[in-house]
């Protein structure tokens, strides 16, 4: 392995950065509690920049963007938990502890796939996918250039 090969690698502040923001509510999750919007009262979580947002479109979008990744590298991890974590807390239901520990066993094995991964690619593959999804969303405004 070559030392340009070693420096795709993720370093501790990518994964960090990649997985703070669920591993964070997952955590209080686990825990019996989440951090809420002071207004609106939905679950929310920091995202990379700091700025909060809605935890349940969050996990979607994570999901949805490492649907993407995994397929790039043909990896077959189920990331669907997110998306029922994601499901429940858009309804405001209650957790199950059970759905909480699924959802922590796929982020570590997402968090292993990443260690082998290129982070300027998975970043590029997540970018796309971030575009897709406000493309996607109908009261996104577009503005022409």
């Amino acid at each position: 392995m070559n030392r340009r090969h070693l420096r795709n690698r993720p370093t501790l502040a990518d994964m960090a950065r990649a997985f703070g923001p669920v591993d964070t509510p997952l955590a209080q999750l686990a825990k019996g509690y989440v951090a809420a919007d002071g207004e609106t009262g939905a679950p929310v979580t920091q995202n990379i920049d700091g700025r909060w947002i809605d935890l349940a479109p969050g996990l979607e979008g994570l999901a949805i963007a490492w649907r993407r990744v995994l397929a790039h590298y043909r990896v077959e991890i189920d990331v669907a938990p997110l998306d029922r974590m994601a499901g429940a807390l858009s309804r405001g239901e209650l957790i199950p502890q059970e759905l909480v520990a699924e959802c922590q066993a796929a982020v570590v094995a997402l968090k292993r796939a990443f260690r082998k991964m290129d982070v300027h690619k998975v970043k590029s593959l997540c970018n796309t996918a971030s575009i897709e999804i406000l493309m996607s969303e109908p009261n996104t405004e577009r503005k022409a250039a």
